[in-house]
C-alpha cells in the first residue's frame, strides 16, 4: 500500500510518504482435535517505509487459538 500525506511539513520535509507490505499466514491443524476443537494459529508480518524514519515501523506477531470443526 502507499499513503501520501502532502500536508506534512514538519523540520523542513515536504510532504509524507509511506509505502507498506504485509503477509499472513493462517492454519487450523484439523488432525489435531479435542471435544470438536482444533488449535489455529496465525502467523503476521508488517512492514511500513516512510520518507521520514520516524515513521518506519516493524510487526510481527504470532497468535495461537481454538477454532470449532462443527
Amino acid at each position: 500500500t502507499l499513503s501520501d500525506y502532502p500536508d506534512f511539513n514538519v523540520l523542513g520535509f515536504n510532504g509524507r510518504e509511506d509505502e507498506g507490505v504485509f503477509a499472513e499466514l493462517e492454519a487450523t491443524l484439523t488432525k489435531i482435535e479435542y471435544a470438536g476443537f482444533s488449535p489455529h494459529l496465525r502467523l503476521r508480518r508488517a512492514i511500513t517505509e516512510s520518507n521520514i524514519d520516524l515513521y518506519d515501523t516493524q510487526e510481527s506477531s504470532i497468535s495461537v487459538g481454538i477454532e470449532s470443526n462443527f
